[in-house]
């Protein structure tokens, strides 16, 4: 769900399903409304829908912990004796020319 591949071959689908649907001279097995054919994207969005929160929600709790991760650094970094030791470490490992 949610490509481009997808996208088409759903739409080839319902496509398809009306012409041979409404094209037929013997009995319709959907009359003209529809209505199966409408049930099939709506049960798929409502399968899609907690699908994608729950994505969502994942992404989220992800992105707060990345935040965290990102205070903790930063806020160690400007503690002076933790940044004089790292001035020390770069210029022994990475000397001036």
């Amino acid at each position: 769900m949610g490509s481009w591949r997808f996208i088409i071959i759903q739409a080839a689908v319902l496509i398809l399903w009306i012409i041979v649907n409404a094209g037929s001279k013997g009995e319709r097995w959907d009359p003209y409304p529809f209505i199966l054919l409408n049930l099939m994207p709506s049960f798929q969005a409502a399968c899609a829908a907690p699908i994608i929160m729950m994505s969502q929600n994942r992404q989220a709790s992800i992105d707060r912990a990345d935040a965290r991760n990102d205070h903790l650094v930063g806020s160690k970094l400007r503690q002076p004796a933790l940044s004089h030791k790292l001035v020390r470490v770069y210029h022994r490992y990475l000397p001036w020319p």
